[in-house]
């Protein structure tokens, strides 16, 4: 499993390094792991001066002292053109939350999930699930680490 987990790594940090501007997705009434993973990454991709958006409709007002929780897009896209998107934490295409008037281009879709598919599908081009993983946040703690990313103490609350 290591192996594949660092091809997949390998794989992402890739399409990340290619991509100028990235949305950020999960499910809908996102849940601390949903909103911990999409600030989490979003966290890191800042720090790799890229361009992103995180989007819910709905945000839990009891997480809002996590560092970035105001910077989440609640309403409709201004800009629909990205180079790469994420769906984080989702179980499967029904449940995930896709702005309104956004056509979601599988070629362009990563998924990271720790969701087994129950049923319909997941999305993307790249499909890092690990069910054996606790949480999406635990995934991610687990590529920031691959990729030697030092786990500051902004990071690990958000990721926490």
């Amino acid at each position: 499993m290591k192996q594949n987990l660092d091809q997949k790594f390998n794989q992402i940090k890739k399409e990340i390094s290619k991509s100028k501007r990235i949305l950020i997705l999960a499910h809908r009434a996102p849940d601390g792991d949903a909103i911990g993973s999409m600030l989490a990454l979003n966290f890191y991709l800042k720090r790799q001066k890229k361009k992103t958006c995180v989007f819910t409709h709905q945000m839990p007002y009891f997480l809002n002292f996590l560092p970035g929780y105001d910077k989440i897009q609640k309403k409709k896209l201004k800009n629909n053109k990205f180079d790469l998107i994420f769906a984080l934490d989702y179980a499967s295409e029904e449940r995930l939350e896709v702005p309104s008037d956004f056509e979601l281009p599988q070629k362009k879709v990563i998924t990271i999930d720790h969701h087994l598919l129950l049923s319909g599908r997941k999305v993307g081009k790249i499909r890092l699930i690990d069910s054996k993983a606790s949480s999406t946040c635990e995934i991610l703690y687990f590529f920031f680490k691959f990729l030697k990313i030092k786990i500051d103490r902004e990071l690990a609350t958000i990721l926490l």
